[in-house]
């Protein structure tokens, strides 16, 4: 029991458990298995978007190369875009126009 400087404050014995709480127990092994599954399905997610990346000589307009309207100069990508004599069009009506005038 603890002592006080003053003798009319009095503290009763603070009763502790003898032994372990098994709820406790129990509880902080579910918390543990919870987070290690988290961390095992973030870790084969995370694997699984890190796809191989495209071989060198893959085709560019998979990957999203850009290329330049040559009537309005809007840029789309390549698999979008209509080629005709050796440019790049944004739609059929740009590429029946022909190239555009700079301003």
């Amino acid at each position: 029991m603890f002592k006080s400087s003053h003798p009319d404050h009095t503290f009763p014995p603070v009763a502790v458990p003898a032994g372990d709480n098994p709820v406790m127990g129990r509880m902080i092994v579910l918390i543990l298995l919870v987070l290690v599954a988290v961390w095992a399905i973030r870790r084969a997610l995370s694997r699984h978007a890190k796809a191989d990346p495209p071989p060198p000589g893959a085709d560019k307009a998979a990957v999203g190369e850009l290329v330049r309207c040559a009537h309005c100069g809007v840029h789309l990508p390549r698999g979008e875009a209509r080629e005709a004599g050796g440019l790049s069009y944004c739609g059929e009506e740009h590429a029946r126009l022909g190239p555009g005038t700079d301003k």
